[in-house]
């Protein structure tokens, strides 16, 4: 069996408003974007849904976001 080398990374966790829900931004570094989640709150203000965009893509916006 081949051993596999494993990178250990250092992530971070930012709250933002995301598309003007509440969300977090998980970042590698500062000009690194790994994944945006965001949580559509019901009328009683429970987390309705999870939504998480990881297509670097769609993420590259994020970026430029200040």
């Amino acid at each position: 069996m081949r051993a596999h080398a494993v990178r250990r990374v250092k992530e971070a966790w930012v709250a933002k408003d995301t598309t003007a829900l509440v969300g977090l931004v998980g970042l590698l570094a500062p000009d690194a974007v790994m994944t945006v989640a965001s949580f559509p709150l019901a009328g009683d203000g429970r987390v309705a849904r999870i939504r998480v965009v990881r297509t670097p893509e769609k993420l590259r916006p994020w970026l430029w976001d200040g």
